[in-house]
């Protein structure tokens, strides 16, 4: 049985659209749930990761408010990005 659709691994940035899509399906209205682990927003190009790490906590609202019930991290996020995610949700809530 389903009870959800994840993003996962996927950049940051594009969350909002992501989930967007997902509710444009009508997964919400079907009573399925959305999920979202974005990766640290670096572009990995050559065997290596470049660019800079997204401030995952500058997205738990606009996940939230666009329908994710569940907010974690993939690629590269610690458990600092994680605690950082948390104290945001813990603020939400």
């Amino acid at each position: 049985q389903i009870i959800g659709i994840g993003i996962n691994c996927s950049d940051p940035k594009e969350g909002v659209s992501q989930i967007d899509e997902i509710v444009k399906l009508d997964w919400t209205n079907a009573g399925k749930h959305i999920f979202i682990y974005p990766n640290s927003g670096e572009a990995y190009v050559d065997g290596r990761f470049e660019g800079e790490k997204t401030a995952l906590r500058t997205f738990v609202q606009a996940w939230k408010d666009a329908g994710a019930i569940a907010i974690g991290g993939c690629c590269r996020i610690g458990t600092d990005e994680m605690k950082q995610i948390k104290q945001v949700v813990d603020d939400i809530n």
